[in-house]
């Protein structure tokens, strides 16, 4: 449901219409006992298609399918460079969630969540890599960028 009122926004935005909405994004909506997406609320275009994209994120956590959406909505480059954070740590050393001091403390954002891992998404990784035995197989192929 969530793909079809995705296809019908981005190929004919004048065709969504309450009624749709409430066959799609607000069925799945209801469920949960969520209000529902009003027309007037995502009026254009781009209101409702920041409307769909939460509502994957949210519906669709943990299947594995916000990776292909950020790289089907081009937009993998301003989402997926960042430092990964975890817990919020304290400074107060009797706390259970102590971040230490000096060399040896964890290291925080301004937010004082502990800063896991950076990383970076090049667009390269757009595309995944030609398998070598593929390249053997077939010498009119050439390797994706990147990937040489």
């Amino acid at each position: 449901m969530l793909s079809y009122v995705e296809a019908l926004n981005e190929s004919q935005p004048s065709a969504v219409t309450q009624d749709v909405l409430d066959k799609t994004i607000n069925d799945i909506r209801s469920r949960v006992q969520l209000p529902a997406i009003k027309k007037e609320d995502v009026a254009n275009q781009e209101a409702l298609r920041q409307a769909i994209r939460k509502e994957r994120r949210v519906e669709l956590a943990f299947e594995g399918l916000r990776y292909f959406d950020v790289l089907r909505w081009g937009i993998a480059a301003e989402v997926l460079n960042h430092t990964f954070t975890g817990v919020k740590l304290s400074d107060n050393p009797s706390a259970p969630n102590y971040r230490g001091s000096g060399s040896t403390a964890s290291p925080v954002d301004k937010n004082g969540y502990y800063q896991f891992e950076p990383r970076t998404w090049s667009a390269h990784n757009r595309y995944w890599p030609i398998p070598q035995n593929d390249l053997n197989i077939n010498k009119n192929l050439k390797q994706n960028e990147g990937y040489n």
